[in-house]
C-alpha cells in the first residue's frame, strides 16, 4: 500500500496590529527667573513637575548686571507643584550684557503626569514668560 508523503505546511500567524504608544508631549517652559541676591533661580511649567532626577550642574546662569557667572549647585526645591527652584553659586566673572540661562537638555526636569521631558535653553534672557 503507497500512501501519500506527509507535508508539512507553514502557518503564519498574524501578528497582532499594536500601536505604538506616543511618547508623552514636551514638557514646556512658561517662565524664568533669576534672583540677583540669593542666587536662585526659579523655572516655572505648563504642568507639575518631577525633579528627583534634577542634575543641577546642567544650569548656569550668566549675569550682566551683577558681572557674575553661577552654576547650580545643592538640592533644588519645589516652589509650586509646575516650579523648581535651583540654587546657584559663583563660579566667576562675566562681561556681558543681560541676564542669561542656560540648562542642558540632560537637566533631570521631567513632568509628573506623564515624565515628558525638557529639552533646556540656551543663553535664554531672563526673566522669562
Amino acid at each position: 500500500m503507497l500512501s501519500a508523503p506527509i507535508t508539512k505546511t507553514k502557518t503564519r500567524r498574524i501578528a497582532e496590529k499594536r500601536s505604538a504608544t506616543p511618547p508623552p508631549p514636551p514638557l514646556v517652559l512658561v517662565a524664568a527667573n533669576y534672583d540677583t541676591t540669593v542666587l536662585e533661580l526659579f523655572l516655572t511649567f505648563d504642568r507639575a513637575i518631577d525633579i528627583t532626577s534634577i542634575d543641577v550642574s546642567a544650569f548656569s546662569v550668566q549675569d550682566g548686571e551683577d558681572g557674575n557667572v553661577v552654576a547650580g549647585f545643592g538640592t533644588p526645591d519645589i516652589g509650586t507643584p509646575n516650579q523648581a527652584l535651583v540654587y546657584m553659586v559663583w563660579v566667576g566673572d562675566y562681561g556681558g550684557p543681560d541676564i542669561r540661562m542656560t540648562a542642558g537638555a540632560g537637566n533631570g526636569i521631567v513632568a509628573a503626569d506623564d515624565g515628558g521631558s525638557w529639552a533646556g535653553a540656551v543663553d535664554m534672557v531672563l526673566p522669562f514668560g
